[in-house]
């Protein structure tokens, strides 16, 4: 066959395979190097949801195999694949197409170890073409798996596209410009971006004293006035979506922690226009744009953590129907996470090229809070190495933040605002004990090295302290009440509006809840079993299984029966009918034997149940055989 013939077999193959719902676009026509096309995948409804990809696609009529059955490649271009790993910001997946075999293998380029390491010794030995192997796992199929794992794989290429997009930041280069240029700091100094306004410090006193309502007053007040200052106005702005924060919390509404991101979008949009009005300092102007980046960043950090949470639970059920979906909106959430990352990132280069260092802590700060969800929903998608790589770029700008707050911020404020920076550097990697510490012993060392300031021992103890706290909290079993909370404030993560009387899924979420502790129906007999049914998409999304058909099970005469709500279903299971004159039931069954008083239903003990269950079934069925 000519080349021009197995270009057209390969790239048949290729689209054949494809999922309904990935767009492909021919751009063979486009100046990328060597991208044979594009692929984008689009919801149920055909819209778009610029998850996007681009492909490059190789056919052979010789493809060779190794002992293990590894497509072996020997034919790719250094110098394509080099432009693909160091200067495509987007995505390739190179794919091989065997036209004999009408098979299709598939790789990610970006940050796959095998294929950056082969083209590294090929390029240092001055090579045009390297040798790839593909694993037979990654053939390309157009099943669900093979589609969930190529949209993983491009996931993890664009976390690998944006983390080599970041530069380095020097605390050192700092302490040289405000060591050689002392007017740098003078003029620095003068500039207090929260502190010293006896307006504000009224909103703290309340706060302190745990006025919310108080402080959310003032605060509304003074954001709201057209007489105040800029700055006094923009601190109560930030100070107002704080104390929303907290009055979230106290009300235990189901999920504050969304509730308050979404609210301080709000609020930045009205900083932004405050910060717009003649007079204002460029500094503060400046600070305002990366406060409202990360304002950004936290919604889709909140709603990525989310979707991860979901496809965690949905992971341990085994294949589902919501998982893919769950998947691609999980990416999405990320990618728009990693843009407002790699922003924030040019703004802290921004402030040092302007030599606004004052603002540094404060900056530094927020981007910490705002970005925590987002590491811990990169561990629970199962993306370690990637969370530890953002955690590592986070942590090049505290030395920064702590060298300026030494230098350039009053004892005092420096004192708080370094405590509140260490407090979320224990939360860089919270979930590992041993990671945790180091960062521990790497921000004290900065604190208490060169330079030492009065109180730094203090805030070294409190993260400790925090880190102990964390840990032990991890140890303990959560409550019914908190657990059942957790699925309140899951729900509402994902958009389930439980308060709705008409929405189906929040009715049929709404039972799961009512129906997660089963004390009241199990308590009354012990011989009752009680097994979760089929379930949809709300109970997989949630993992929460009493979202869904349930089955009670007498375990001494062995009748059953199943539905939606667990009390109309005891109602059912333990009361005569006419058509059951012939059957036991609990009413008026002589074997009743209730739990003594004050037992509760555990999941312990739903173990022990099922155990027996399915110890009574194996016998019976040997006594059938």
């Amino acid at each position: 066959m000519t080349n021009k013939e197995i270009n057209r077999i390969s790239g048949r193959v290729f689209q054949g395979l494809l999922p309904p719902d990935w767009a492909f676009r021919s751009q063979e026509d486009q100046e990328d190097y060597g991208i044979d096309g594009e692929i984008e995948i689009t919801t149920q409804d055909d819209k778009a949801t610029g998850f996007v990809f681009k492909v490059q696609l190789k056919g052979t009529e010789h493809a060779s195999y190794d002992e293990s059955g590894q497509l072996v490649y020997d034919d790719a271009s250094v110098e394509r694949f080099s432009y693909y790993v160091r200067r495509l910001k987007v995505p390739v997946v190179f794919v091989v197409c065997d036209v004999l075999t009408k098979q299709c293998f598939w790789t990610r380029i970006q940050g796959q170890p095998q294929v950056e390491k082969a083209l590294k010794n090929a390029a240092d030995k001055g090579q045009q073409t390297f040798t790839l192997k593909i694993p037979r796992s990654r053939t390309f199929d157009g099943t669900e798996g093979c589609a969930s794992a190529v949209v993983e794989a491009v996931a993890s290429a664009m976390d690998t596209v944006a983390l080599r997009s970041l530069t380095e930041l020097s605390s050192e280069a700092v302490g040289k410009h405000l060591a050689d240029d002392p007017e740098i700091a003078a003029t620095e100094k003068k500039f207090r971006l929260f502190a010293g306004m006896a307006s504000t410090e009224a909103i703290t006193a309340l706060l302190r004293a745990g006025d919310i309502d108080g402080a959310l007053k003032k605060a509304q007040g003074l954001l709201e006035s057209e007489v105040e200052e800029p700055p006094i106005r923009i601190q109560a702005g930030a100070m107002f979506v704080n104390a929303i924060g907290m009055g979230l919390r106290r009300a235990e509404v189901a999920d504050a922690a969304m509730g308050a991101a979404r609210y301080r979008l709000g609020v930045t949009d009205r900083m932004l226009r405050i910060c717009r009005l003649p007079g204002c300092d460029r500094r503060l102007r400046f600070y305002v744009r990366a406060y409202a980046r990360g304002s950004r960043l936290q919604v889709n950090a909140r709603l990525m953590l989310a979707l991860a949470v979901s496809e965690s639970v949905q992971r341990r059920q085994g294949e589902t129907l919501a998982g893919p979906i769950t998947a691609i909106q999980r990416i999405q959430a990320s990618a728009r996470v990693t843009r407002d990352f790699r922003k924030i990132w040019a703004l802290l280069q921004e402030a040092l090229e302007r030599k606004y260092y004052s603002l540094l802590p404060y900056i530094v700060d927020d981007w910490l809070e705002v970005s925590l969800p987002f590491l811990h929903a990169l561990r629970l998608a199962e993306q370690t190495e990637t969370a530890k790589s953002y955690a590592e770029i986070l942590w090049k700008a505290v030395p920064l933040s702590i060298e300026v707050a030494k230098v350039m911020i009053d004892h005092d404020t420096a004192l708080d605002m370094l405590k509140m920076i260490g407090l979320k550097v224990v939360g860089l990697s919270v979930n590992d004990v041993v990671e945790a510490e180091k960062f521990i012993v790497r921000f004290e060392t900065e604190l208490l090295g060169d330079k030492p300031i009065a109180g730094g021992a203090e805030i070294i103890r409190m993260m400790r302290e925090i880190l102990s706290g964390a840990t032990k909290e991890a140890k303990q079993k959560p409550s019914m009440a908190e657990v059942r909370a957790y699925y309140e404030q899951q729900a509402a993560a994902l958009g389930i509006d439980l308060d709705d009387p008409h929405d189906r899924i929040a009715e049929v979420v709404r039972i799961g809840l009512a129906d997660l502790d089963p004390t009241r129906v199990a308590r009354n007999c012990q011989h009752i079993h009680l097994r979760p049914g089929p379930h949809g998409v709300p109970a997989e999304m949630l993992g929460l299984p009493s979202a869904g058909f349930k089955s009670i099970i007498c375990m001494k005469h062995g009748h059953s029966m199943q539905g939606l709500k667990l009390d109309d279903l005891y109602e059912h299971f333990s009361r005569r009918m006419p058509w059951t004159n012939d059957q036991i039931c609990c009413e008026t069954c002589p074997d009743r034997t209730p739990h003594p008083d004050g037992w509760n239903w555990s999941e312990e003990w739903a173990v022990e149940q099922e155990a027996l269950y399915g110890k009574s079934h194996r016998v019976k069925d040997e006594g059938a055989e």
